[in-house]
């Protein structure tokens, strides 16, 4: 079986803020205004960790998904100091997560470290 879903992921790196709700209302609005073909798609904000649960708190459609940009591969509670795993993201609000962004590549993230996220993070999936 194939996911026949498009999906548009927009990911906010290291911006915004609170106010920024207004943008995801304007492109919620815009998405129910033109919602005139058949095809299903997905629309994903990625936006940094400290807005997922506002954002998901305030926005109340389906149109429109929240997601987080990256997450440790370490699902159990531990010494990680500033890390946070996909069932933290979950609790959050977040449905979807960006892994192996070339940004945390830069910064020494490894195929071998992607792989421990794909395999303890089933949460999403």
């Amino acid at each position: 079986m194939t996911n026949k879903l498009k999906y548009f992921v927009g990911n906010w790196k290291m911006f915004g803020n609170l106010s920024s709700i207004k943008i995801i209302y304007e492109i919620s609005r815009f998405c129910k205004h033109f919602k005139t073909n058949n095809k299903p798609n997905k629309i994903v904000f990625c936006v940094p960790n400290t807005l997922i649960n506002f954002f998901k708190t305030k926005l109340k459609t389906n149109l429109v998904n929240i997601g987080a940009q990256n997450c440790h591969f370490n699902e159990t509670p531990g010494p990680f100091t500033g890390s946070i795993n996909s069932s933290m993201l979950k609790d959050a609000g977040a449905k979807y997560i960006i892994l192996g962004h070339s940004d945390n590549r830069s910064d020494g993230e490894t195929d071998e470290i992607i792989k421990k996220n794909v395999k303890f993070h089933r949460l999403f999936l």
